[in-house]
């Protein structure tokens, strides 16, 4: 699937940008996920509305229909944030159907350079890379105590790490590697597996008891988790993908343990441990981080604070001066 922009004609004097937000009514913004922290994070520096399609349809093809049936004379400019999963299956078997919209927007942007050679070979466009903005934790929500009350008990050892494991139970996830893992660190850390676990195939969930798997959570408590544990761990198979929970961990300040490939490293180079996904290499991580906790928060509030800059320069000087652009 394919999020997009629709962004109005920006060409008149009296409609320029400013730093201080957009107009409301002038920028829309389609996404077909409902949890989503890269739309909301664009569409938020952007003072965008954002709206959800609940619909299989492709969002920038409603958003090209709307341009040719409701909006010759406006003629809006359609931008779309190509996430990877649009070029894989199932969605790679209707490539016609993704060409004729890429061919006909203005702007294609996409999360890494994977997915950006990607798109140019096969379709021949040269898309702009901007990778997800870092989220904004809201502080005044969370409740160290009220998280311990929820979550521990008289039995729980206070000297062990905390740690929150980010799983989609997916097909990329090395699950049973982390939940192994876990079993061997019953008397160091305990586990908080994120997500919803009905997606699970059954023998995954046989656990060790310093595991719990959390179900999905709401915002408040999702996020108060995540900066109430000590590690965060978001691991995947997909060498070319991006992790979201990776850039939540930079957000909450977290010591982050990733899995080793090109991207990850590339973007997540201070507060993190890189990692082969297999148990001995899991456990291993675990114990530097303990080891290296202060160190890596340091390294990660760092890295948030550089990030966080290089995006907001990286959206202004290149989508934002695009939209702007008569020439577009």
């Amino acid at each position: 699937m394919l999020r997009m922009l629709i962004v109005r004609d920006y060409t008149s004097k009296s409609e320029k940008f400013s730093n201080n937000g957009h107009n409301l009514k002038k920028i829309v913004f389609f996404v077909w996920n409902k949890h989503g922290i890269r739309a909301e994070g664009m569409s938020r520096y952007l003072s965008a509305c954002l709206y959800f399609l609940y619909t299989s349809i492709n969002c920038a093809l409603v958003a090209l229909l709307y341009r040719y049936l409701f909006a010759r004379k406006l003629k809006p400019k359609i931008l779309v944030d190509a996430h990877r999963g649009a070029f894989q299956e199932p969605w790679s078997q209707i490539k016609f159907l993704t060409r004729f919209v890429i061919r006909r927007v203005e702007l294609v942007i996409v999360e890494n350079t994977e997915v950006q050679n990607l798109v140019s070979s096969i379709y021949c466009v040269q898309p702009l890379i901007l990778e997800d903005p870092i989220p904004i934790f809201d502080q005044s929500v969370y409740n160290r105590e009220s998280i311990r009350k929820k979550w521990h008990d008289d039995k729980d050892n206070d000297k062990a790490l905390n740690i929150v494991v980010i799983n989609p139970f997916t097909w990329d996830s090395p699950l049973q590697e982390i939940l192994e893992a876990a079993s061997e660190l019953r008397d160091e850390a305990k586990f908080y597996i994120t997500g919803d676990f009905s997606k699970a195939r059954s023998k995954l969930l046989v656990r060790s008891d310093n595991v719990i798997l959390t179900g999905f959570l709401s915002r408040i408590e999702y996020e108060s988790l995540l900066k109430y544990v000590d590690v965060i761990i978001d691991l995947t198979l997909d060498t070319g993908r991006m992790q979201a929970g990776a850039y939540e961990a930079v957000a909450a300040g977290k010591a982050l343990i990733v899995s080793d490939s090109a991207p990850l490293r590339r973007y997540f180079n201070k507060g993190t441990i890189h990692v082969v996904n297999s148990t001995g290499k899991i456990i291993e991580a675990i114990r530097k981080a303990r080891e290296k906790k202060v160190q890596l928060e340091k390294e990660m509030h760092e890295l948030c604070s550089e990030k966080q800059k290089e995006w907001e320069e990286k959206f202004t000087n290149s989508v934002i001066h695009k939209i702007s652009s008569s020439k577009i």
